[in-house]
């Protein structure tokens, strides 16, 4: 078993309908929003809160993974993200990734 992690990513967040077809997709790695970052740069980071919450996708870029097993802190000069931004609502854009861009803060439990 795992601990639980803290995910820092800036992208794009869809969430995964609740319906068989798409969770099996995303659980076997062949989601459509999974297929894409892997040609043209991208990161992806998928995952849910707990067995009753909905599935999500972040698209972008992982800024950090925290936690006991994982990074333990970390700093990010702000023109290295601003670099970050740039390359990745660049790179949503162009391939037609609808959304903005944010920095996302994601608790990624082990239950």
């Amino acid at each position: 078993m795992g601990a639980d992690a803290f995910l820092v990513f800036y992208g794009v967040r869809a969430t995964v309908p609740d319906d068989d077809a798409a969770i099996e997709a995303l659980e076997e790695g062949d989601h459509p929003l999974l297929s894409l970052p892997r040609t043209c740069g991208l990161d992806t980071w998928t995952g849910r809160l707990t067995d009753d919450s909905d599935y999500h996708i972040l698209l972008g870029k992982r800024v950090g993974l925290f936690g006991v097993e994982n990074q333990h802190d970390a700093c990010i000069d702000p023109a290295d993200l601003s670099v970050i931004a740039t390359e990745v609502d660049e790179l949503l854009a162009k391939h037609g990734i609808s959304g903005t861009p944010t920095l996302h803060f994601q608790l990624e439990a082990e239950y």
